[in-house]
């Protein structure tokens, strides 16, 4: 498990490095010792660069990389080096304890910097929040001055001047319904998900198959266990895992799509809720099943439409709040509740 977590963060600061346009090598080899992260500053000199996880602001685990960080200053060719070294905090640093380091030319880098340095860029975003087993809802992203260490001029290109809910709204209209633009109504229906609720959900795993590939799930998400909408959904449903389901049809769900989608769900598996995303909603008797399902079952199979995507996006256009979307299909599973007879 630690193993795939740093290849994941592995992956994520090489592209962070790539986006802010800094040149670097990984992994280099001196004298048996691999670094990390070697950055080549305007000045032409190296910066060492050590990435770490760190839990509960743990002192121990930043003076062990601050000791790694100094022996390979010591073995590394004096003339080539920057007078400071970064280390990269997966993890929460307060300012008292980066500013002891600092004394050291040791200059720490933590989740809030990180959120910084990719602001304008969605994607590693998303990345970033995708692979951490913590919300990142309640950091605020901290400047940090790179050109003051490493001569470097922040100069990140700049995305598209396009909001990115008008792009994915834009998107999701655009998409043929039917066959032919399945594909495409999962690909941006995933996207816009995981950036809806990118906050409460991690370990997204898209095109599961399942009882011996005879059913394919289209996505599943790990809901974080923190306050809100996502924790009631796994304390009251037992819920671990939410499956989506992306249905692009041009006409209303049925009853049968909602009896294929019920297959999916399990108490034993920790998968007992699902959401089923169309384009056109569903119909009266794929509703009543619904209610059926979590009467007799305990399973909540709960419904958007492309208008409650749209609704969502604008939403959280006009009002950047992260709780929004979720509100929004709070709101939804009320009502579908009130209409659940006994």
């Amino acid at each position: 498990m630690f193993f795939f977590f740093f290849q994941q963060v592995d992956d994520f600061v090489e592209k962070m490095f790539q986006y802010l346009s800094i040149e670097y090598k990984k992994e280099l080899r001196i004298k048996n010792k691999i670094i990390d992260f070697v950055l080549k500053s305007t000045n032409n000199l190296d910066i060492l660069v050590e990435i770490k996880e760190v839990k509960n602001n743990s002192k121990d685990t930043i003076i062990s990389a601050v000791n790694q960080l100094k022996n390979y200053r010591e073995i590394y060719p004096k003339e080539k080096l920057n007078k400071y070294s970064f280390i990269i905090i997966f993890g929460s640093v307060d300012e008292q304890q980066k500013d002891y380091f600092k004394k050291d030319n040791i200059i720490i880098i933590d989740i809030a910097n990180i959120m910084y340095l990719i602001k304008n860029n969605q994607d590693l975003m998303e990345q970033l929040k995708n692979m951490l087993t913590f919300s990142i809802i309640d950091f605020v992203p901290q400047k940090i001055d790179l050109e003051k260490y490493m001569n470097y001029v922040e100069n990140p290109k700049k995305e598209e001047s396009i909001n990115i809910e008008d792009k994915y709204i834009s998107e999701i209209k655009n998409i043929k319904k039917g066959k032919e633009g399945s594909k495409e109504f999962e690909k941006i229906g995933e996207k816009i998900l995981k950036y809806l609720f990118g906050d409460y959900i991690y370990g997204w795993k898209s095109q599961i198959n399942c009882d011996n590939n005879l059913h394919r799930i289209d996505l599943l998400g790990k809901i974080k266990q923190q306050d809100g909408f996502w924790k009631m959904l796994y304390e009251i449903y037992k819920s671990r895992y939410i499956i989506f389901e992306f249905k692009n049809y041009n006409s209303k769900i049925t009853q049968d799509q909602i009896e294929t989608t019920n297959k999916y769900l399990s108490k034993n598996t920790l998968r007992t809720v699902a959401i089923l995303i169309s384009r056109e909603g569903i119909n009266k008797n794929a509703k009543s099943i619904c209610k059926g399902i979590l009467r007799d079952q305990g399973q909540l199979i709960l419904t958007l439409n492309e208008n409650d995507l749209i609704t969502m996006l604008q939403n959280k256009k006009e009002n950047q709040d992260k709780d929004i979307p979720s509100e929004y299909i709070e709101k939804k599973l009320d009502d579908f509740l009130l209409g659940v007879e006994k």
